[in-house]
């Protein structure tokens, strides 16, 4: 899981085991190949997260539906707080 919300969004609440990096800091030739899935808080950047991934050459990259509180809401498991 890759979240690339704002350090402040990440660190208020986030998936835990998530990685975090912000949208604007992804340099997606410089992440390791593999299935990856990426999340924000509504979807909006983590389908331009995944597209910069796809033009990358990444093939496996799916996006979460929804955001953090969404996914926990939906699984009842608790957000992790703390960058």
């Amino acid at each position: 899981m890759l979240d690339v919300r704002q350090d402040a969004e990440y660190a208020a609440g986030h998936l835990p085991g998530a990685d975090h990096l912000e949208l604007g800091a992804l340099r997606a030739h410089e992440l390791a190949d593999g299935p990856r899935v990426v999340m924000c808080g509504h979807g909006e950047r983590a389908m331009s997260a995944a597209s910069l991934l796809e033009r990358a050459g990444h093939r496996q990259v799916a996006v979460l539906v929804g955001g953090a509180d969404d996914w926990a809401k939906t699984t009842g498991r608790t957000l992790t707080q703390g960058a």
